[in-house]
């Protein structure tokens, strides 16, 4: 094996851990999300739910559809297949502005229409956490399309940061510090 092919594959660490985190990341997701969106009508959820409207089965489709990105990203480098992960990265950095407009549409009418996941969060400091991680989500973003042959910072900016960028699902203890009185 020649120095330039070793340089060109993955340590075997980071082989197993990007995608073991991708797994571990839509493992939290679908948890959070799954009373209210991936297994609504099948488990009960913590609070009562609204009808969803089509901007938000649209929103949450093209979330559900950034983690199996994530996922096959992080899968594809993994296994060396670098030519389908650059020519997927081109329709993630579609979907990433899809998800940036449906994103701000949603938190924009959830504000606009006064909701509120828990009685305890006021509509404003539940607009917080989508605004918060949209602003954060557009630049790293930016940064791995900027950077995408410069594979460390392109990591750092998909990995290490796609869950500080989760919104909070409706019940999640992650968004008390929003204003939850009753911890």
């Amino acid at each position: 094996m020649t120095v330039a092919h070793q340089a060109a594959r993955p340590a075997r660490a980071d082989s197993i851990f990007f995608p073991g985190m991708a797994l571990a990341l839509a493992a939290v997701v679908f948890t959070g999300f799954a009373p209210s969106w991936f297994l609504r009508g099948y488990i009960r959820p913590s609070i009562p739910l609204e009808p969803l409207s089509p901007l938000i089965m649209v929103h949450g489709t093209a979330f559900t559809l950034w983690v199996a990105l994530f996922i096959a990203q992080t899968s594809l480098v993994a296994a060396n297949r670098r030519d389908i992960h650059r020519k997927l990265g081109w329709w993630g950095a579609g979907l990433a502005i899809a998800m940036l407009i449906l994103g701000w549409t949603a938190a924009a009418n959830s504000l606009r229409h006064g909701f509120t996941p828990l009685p305890s969060i006021s509509p404003a400091a539940f607009f917080a956490v989508p605004a918060i991680s949209l602003a954060v989500f557009a630049p790293l973003v930016l940064l791995g399309v900027l950077n995408r042959k410069r594979p460390a910072v392109s990591v750092m900016g998909a990995s290490k940061f796609n869950f500080l960028t989760l919104p909070c699902p409706s019940d999640s203890p992650r968004c008390n510090f929003l204003g939850d009185k009753s911890g």
